[in-house]
């Protein structure tokens, strides 16, 4: 990816801190440039670390979508994100290979791990650096379409596959959030992404389309 490229999602990633302000509903209807004029009489500095899925491999998460086995994403009670069968049972009935039933087991495992963050305050997260990591449309396509029609938690499981792959401290924060956030409001951004040819990111600065 070209430094320009890379230089604008970080102005992105500025203006997308309005999110915690305002809410994610309101946010998302608001240009770059004026949420970035909003946030800088807000916040004295908000350093931006963007990731962008195209500069990681994340084929692995691709062929797991393709077993199917999304479908058995669920939330329980708790809100927390769940297999409806075991891995075993997963591993079997959804014939994955050694390192598919890792992807699923690790997704998992960084969903319970790291949502102990997920009582952050919106304004708690004004005061920490602003991490995001953007979906290009393409792989919005090729990671997200197919999920989205088995559900909000599928969604959810996806995007924290992909910080599973990504492998970054970075990637591990931003799935310690992803759980703070509204999955069916998720799915709607992702929905829109689709159908507007735009991409897609989430982060601790909240969620939206670009």
């Amino acid at each position: 990816m070209n430094s320009s490229r890379k230089d604008i999602l970080k102005k992105l990633g500025v203006s997308s801190a309005l999110v915690g302000i305002i809410g994610t509903t309101g946010a998302q209807f608001l240009s770059p440039i004026i949420a970035k004029a909003e946030i800088e009489s807000t916040v004295e500095e908000v350093n931006n670390i963007n990731l962008v899925t195209e500069d990681f491999d994340l084929t692995p998460l691709y062929d797991l979508i393709q077993t199917g086995v999304f479908s058995e994403f669920a939330f329980n009670e708790s809100g927390q994100l769940i297999l409806n069968i075991s891995i075993e049972e997963a591993t079997e009935q959804y014939q994955l290979s050694e390192s598919q039933t890792t992807l699923l087991s690790d997704t998992l495992e960084q969903w319970r791990n790291l949502t102990g963050a997920q009582n952050l305050s919106a304004n708690a997260r004004l005061h920490i650096s602003g991490v995001n990591i953007y979906f290009t449309n393409y792989d919005v396509k090729m990671y997200l379409s197919s999920v989205i029609m088995m559900g909000p938690a599928a969604v959810v499981a996806a995007i924290t596959a992909a910080t599973t792959l990504i492998g970054t401290p970075i990637a591990g924060a931003i799935a310690a959030v992803v759980g703070s956030f509204s999955a069916f409001a998720i799915c709607v951004t992702v929905q829109d992404a689709l159908m507007t040819g735009k991409g897609f990111y989430i982060g601790l600065t909240g969620w939206g389309t670009w």
